[in-house]
């Protein structure tokens, strides 16, 4: 589909009714007995005489809202064991308070009616969707991860977890912290029965949630809604697990839930590629001399990983006024692994084809810990104070014995060997502090936040490279020989303080005031030394390879902003000036100081249009700014790689991102049929990126310029960071999903569309000719499709069928002729069911097709097939014996493909293949009276007080982030 068909099909469903007056029906559902409220019932409002509906399902204090135009209606009430109530409503010109709606309970229909109505499968609330996990029936013992995979529009794929098209950041538990940043160990170590909603949304920072002034700064959120029987008790899973080929898995996750405590401990050993922690927990530095595995698009799992971990969540509420939450975690993982690669170089001209062949074998291992915590006290009704500490630290170490080989015009240009071995330890340590007040006016208010960080990383390298280059027109060859020992000593210091200030102009308006400092400190100190023979030790200090500065930042950023709010609209605007400056001191290997400052005008717009309850629109605009790194602005030769040197670039200026965004979402929960729709695009102005200077001449090159008199030999190449425009991207999602109630199942279907353009610069070295620039472009496009089908039939027999298809092309104009078209499919049938008296069977295909993005090179296509058969044990059923294989087939592959400015490139990596395994499991499950552990009244779901799941906004009115200022009763929503 092309971007301005999607387009055409979102703007169709902004045209919809809605902008005519409207007044607000509201109400609270009791019970007739004790008039408590009865959360989760059905409302219905039809118009008369058409019987056109509207359905709304009452939030944790039994209350209701519509928003219906004047005329005469039919109102009825109604709950599952309670008797229909209907009440006729006549919509005239002003609001209207229905109060208490007593039901009376129907002790007849509790013993003889089957229930056959149909649960709705999802609601909007605000900038909230939330999803009913009763509309997605699994097994009694699946994870949350199998009940997330049936939520419309949110995909899982190796090990990522994607919502609308977005990276889903962080997964929440009741609105509380669970496993950090890892979305995938807590959907894996949360049973799915204990679930009750899931919600999406583009969660806010905690600066903006406290101060009440958006800083654009939002990342896809999911919370997971517990029920409300499973909030108070005990509740997890052990198991052990041997196979063949010496596989092995063992661990478990004891959950202890009370109504203000919760306590998680988990821990595990295998080595079967499961991690189960998140890339933070994995310090940079890296190993390896190629390029192998660190493309985009892979799949497949590189290497064979040993993990072994343990950890605890600890989180509570002490009285109504503070909560804690912290969590530990320890992890130790081991990965071995051989990667081959091809790349393919653009070249002016498609017949002068540059290529490459790499191989790796490598041995990684990492040693991680992980402190967090999070406490946030209101100290009275007027003033909240945040605070969030964090502490991390690693240790790193491993090998990788590489080699490549260059072609140019079907002859050798260059070949070698590279041998690395590394050693690194590092931590990061930091806080953030906000103290929020509001006045006794209502809407004033003012926060200031504090965020200070700290890290120190130290290495040591050790690296040999055998090469020789041949000259292609001469047949001369050189020889490079290298043996080095890198030590690296690095330290930062980071603060930045954040004052902001909100002053009411009316009841549904405000003006901001905002202003950021930020500092950074940063000493490196990178010293080289070659091997001296005569020593036979690394004594001889190589200056061209050793790098030792002072790196000092700041920024200043002033805004004045304007907020409008209203039951159906909310707009926020905010105009700020930036001023930066980057202050450079370098020692090694020359003196040199450097200072060079940036100006800015920074825009900020946000608008929101609430058509009705469960229809939203929200137009998003933001600027940002990215200043070039040291290693980019350091007119220091890097001389790692012979082949490859590299210099940085003292004249670069900051690149501007502008951001626009159009979402829109619709949930029908009469017809259970649910619309989400995101367009958002970049333009980025003055873009970092790298020149490449290649020598194609017979000779020896000693001086490019003004700013390199080094060596590059013949076929070498020189990189140097520059500025340039004309970056674009434009990114498209659409998902719509319904009910097939004759199978009792979900479709969802998605498209998706892609769109991109990136400038490039490469600049040839020809004999006879002037060296000369040639800017370029690279485009590339991409349209996906994708249709999922999951049942809701019982706990007994469950099933996901899915399948997602990319289309993509891309070619750069420096060979434009030399065009590349690709498809990625990947299918999976998932099926789960409990035959008979405990006996369990479940199979698991996968179907990825990937076509080739390189000439002459190999499309992958296989199935890989998983499958077990067990049987339920004891009286309860919560032990399970169960035998798997894992690829029966042996099909399993790993694979990776990078399309980039310079180059296309493929990688396949030894992967693990077939096994099996015999498991036993036993699940805990043990929980008390549920009744006491609903929300607090005024929270929703566990996410009220922390206002991060409602719609949020500009925070004018006592009590903040309500969708308008806190002028409105938060709970309709």
């Amino acid at each position: 589909m092309k971007p301005k068909h999607l387009l055409v099909l979102l703007f169709s469903f902004l045209s919809l009714p809605g902008f005519s007056q409207t007044f607000p029906v509201t109400g609270k559902v009791t019970d007739a007995k004790d008039n408590s409220a009865l959360p989760g019932a059905t409302v219905m409002l039809i118009r008369l005489p058409d019987s056109a509906r509207s359905v709304s399902i009452t939030d944790n204090q039994g209350t209701f809202n519509f928003q219906p135009a004047a005329g005469q209606y039919l109102l009825r009430a109604s709950f599952l064991g309670f008797q229909t109530l209907q009440r006729r409503v006549v919509v005239a010109d002003k609001p209207i308070a229905l109060g208490n709606l007593a039901l009376q309970v129907n002790t007849t229909a509790l013993k003889e009616v089957q229930i056959t109505e149909r649960v709705p499968t999802a609601v909007q609330k605000g900038d909230t969707t939330e999803f009913n996990a009763k509309a997605m029936k699994v097994n009694t013992d699946a994870n949350s991860d199998e009940l997330v995979e049936k939520v419309p529009g949110v995909v899982i794929q190796d090990g990522k977890v994607t919502a609308r098209g977005q990276d889903v950041k962080k997964v929440r538990v009741d609105g509380k912290e669970f496993f950090g940043d890892d979305a995938m160990a807590t959907l894996k170590n949360l049973p799915a029965d204990v679930v009750d909603k899931i919600q999406l949304v583009e969660e806010q920072s905690e600066q903006s949630r406290l101060s009440g002034i958006d800083d654009g700064n939002r990342n896809m959120t999911m919370n997971i809604v517990t029920r409300p029987d499973r909030r108070n008790g005990t509740f997890g899973r052990v198991m052990a697990g041997a196979g063949t080929d010496e596989r092995y898995q063992a661990g478990g996750t004891i959950n202890i839930f009370k109504p203000k405590r919760r306590v998680t401990f988990l821990g595990g050993t295998n080595n079967i590629n499961q991690q189960g922690f998140g890339m933070e927990d994995f310090l940079g530095g890296g190993f390896g001399g190629g390029r192998g595995n660190r493309g985009s698009g892979g799949f497949g799992g590189s290497g064979i990983t040993t993990t072994h971990n343990a950890g605890i969540n600890y989180s509570e509420e002490w009285g109504k006024k503070i909560t804690l939450s912290a969590s530990y975690f320890g992890n130790y993982t081991d990965n071995v692994g051989y990667t081959s690669s091809y790349l393919s170089y653009f070249q002016p001209e498609l017949e002068k084809k540059s290529e490459a062949y790499e191989t790796e074998e490598y041995g990684r291992s990492n040693t991680n810990h992980r402190l967090n915590a999070r406490f946030e006290y209101k100290i009275d009704s007027a003033n909240t104070l945040f605070v969030q500490p964090r502490l991390s630290f690693q240790l790193n170490n491993g090998f990788s014995n590489a080699a490549d080989s260059v072609n140019y015009l079907a002859s050798p240009v260059s070949k070698s060997g590279n041998n690395t071995s590394n050693d690194l330890a590092g931590y990061n340590l930091g806080t953030e502090v906000i103290y929020r007040h509001q006045f006794a006016k209502r809407g004033r208010s003012a926060s200031v936040g504090v965020n200070l960080s700290s890290n120190e990383n130290n290495s040591d390298t050790y690296t040999t490279l055998d090469g020789e280059t041949y000259n292609f027109r001469t047949g001369e060859i050189t020889y490079i020989d290298t043996d080095r020992f890198m030590d690296r000593e690095s330290q930062g210091f980071n603060m930045g303080t954040n004052l902001s200030y909100i002053e009411p102009l009316t009841k549904t308006s405000n003006i901001s005031l905002n202003y950021n400092y930020n500092i950074n400190q940063n000493d490196s100190d990178t010293r080289t030394y070659d091997y001296s023979e005569a020593d036979q030790a690394y004594t001889s200090l190589n200056r061209s390879v050793s790098n030792t500065f002072n790196n000092n930042s700041f920024s200043h950023q002033a805004g004045l902003g304007y907020n409008y709010f209203n039951a159906k609209v909310n707009f926020n605007a905010r105009a700020s000036y930036q001023y930066s400056e980057l202050d450079n001191q370098r020692l090694l290997p020359t003196e040199r100081q450097m200072t060079k400052g940036f100006v800015r005008f920074i825009p900020y717009a946000s608008f929101q249009y609430r058509f009705t309850r469960s229809k939203n629109l929200r137009i998003f605009y933001n600027g940002n700014t990215q200043n070039p790194s040291l290693d980019q602005m350091q007119d220091v030769l890097d001389k790692t790689n012979p082949l490859a040197l590299r210099i940085g670039n003292p004249d670069l200026d900051q690149a501007y991102q502008n951001f626009l965004n159009f979402r829109y979402t619709a949930a029908n929960t009469e017809k259970s049929t649910t619309f989400i729709a995101n367009i958002s695009g970049s333009l980025t102005q003055d873009q970092i990126v790298n020149n490449r200077f290649v020598n194609n001449t017979n000779d020896t090159i000693f001086t490019i310029g003004n700013f390199f008199a080094d060596t590059l030999i013949n076929r070498a190449s020189l990189s140097r960071a520059e500025n340039l425009n004309g970056n674009y991207s434009l990114r498209s999602f659409v998902s719509y999903s319904l009910p097939l109630k004759f199978i009792k199942s979900n479709l969802n279907f998605d498209l998706s569309a892609n769109i991109s353009r990136t400038p490039g610069i490469t600049t040839p070295i020809n004999v006879g000719e002037p060296i000369k620039s040639i800017n370029t472009f690279s485009y590339s496009q991409n349209y996906g499709a994708g249709v999922t089908l999951s049942s809701n039939i019982s706990q007994n027999l469950d099933f996901n069928i899915s399948t997602r298809g990319n289309y993509s092309y891309a070619y750069n104009t420096l060979s434009s002729s030399q065009k590349n078209t690709y498809y990625n499919q990947f299918s999976r049938v998932r099926f789960n069911w409990v035959i008979y008296k405990g006996v369990v069977f479940n199979t698991d295909f996968t179907h990825r097709l990937n076509t080739t993005v390189v000439e002459g090179g190999s499309n992958i296509n296989y199935l890989m097939w998983n499958m077990s058969i067990g049987k339920k044990l004891f009286k309860k059923q919560n032990g399970d014996i169960r035998l798997s294989v894992y690829d029966a087939l042996r099909q399993n592959q790993g694979f990776q493909q990078n399309v980039n400015n310079n180059y296309l490139q493929e990688t396949q990596s030894v992967v693990l293949q077939r096994y099996l395994m015999l498991t036993f499991t036993y699940n805990i499950r043990k929980f008390g009276n549920g009744s006491g552990n609903a929300p607090a009244p005024g929270e929703r779901d566990g996410m009220r007080e922390r206002g991060r799941f409602g719609p949020g906004g500009p925070g004018g009115g006592p009590g903040g982030g309500g969708w308008n200022g806190g002028g409105r009763d938060r709970g309709e929503f």
